[in-house]
């Protein structure tokens, strides 16, 4: 599905905001944020999420339209494709920004046994499913889920955004950051 969808030609200049210039925003957010919470998170995490809204956009390797939020509860089964993406927020972009929600939010994989071997698998999976590397796709997931943990402290859910740092350390891990 996403494939299919990062087929279509980027509209022209402007038309759509840019994966780059959203993440620079969160960053600046998410050290905002920070500041005023003082929520009992680790800053190095938090730092390593701000870095990675700022780096990763500008060193993929090729830009696309992507959903913005291809979470599993915005893919439907249909009959005219197998799958179908709703409530898009497009812009243009690193496509390895899309695999986040597809990955952690299908049948939980941090209530897995095992789920260091599980997140490896899936990654692994997806990488080869959408032609991107593991390590991109968990450096995504991780300022990704650094910047959903600080969102939810902002939104008076501390608890809630530790538990989202506690899954993000553990992608941190894998991705050797």
């Amino acid at each position: 599905m996403l494939r299919r969808l990062w087929a279509a030609p980027p509209p022209p200049d402007g038309t759509l905001e840019r994966v780059e210039t959203v993440c620079a925003e969160w960053a600046g957010l998410l050290q905002e944020r920070m500041r005023r919470l003082r929520p009992d998170y680790d800053p190095g995490l938090v730092a390593l999420g701000a870095e990675l809204l700022r780096t990763l956009p500008t060193t993929a390797a090729r830009e696309v339209v992507v959903h913005g939020d291809a979470n599993p509860g915005n893919v439907l089964a249909a009959e005219r494709r197998p799958w179908l993406a709703i409530d898009p927020k497009p812009m243009v972009g690193d496509p390895a920004y899309d695999a986040w929600p597809l990955v952690t939010q299908l049948d939980d994989p941090f209530a897995h046994p095992d789920p260091r071997r599980t997140l490896r698998e899936r990654y692994a999976l997806v990488a080869d499913a959408l032609d991107e590397q593991p390590a991109r796709l968990l450096a995504w997931s991780v300022a990704r889920g650094v910047e959903s943990a600080l969102w939810s402290a902002d939104h008076d859910d501390i608890a809630g955004g530790a538990e989202e740092l506690a899954k993000v350390r553990l992608l941190a891990e894998l991705a050797e950051r």
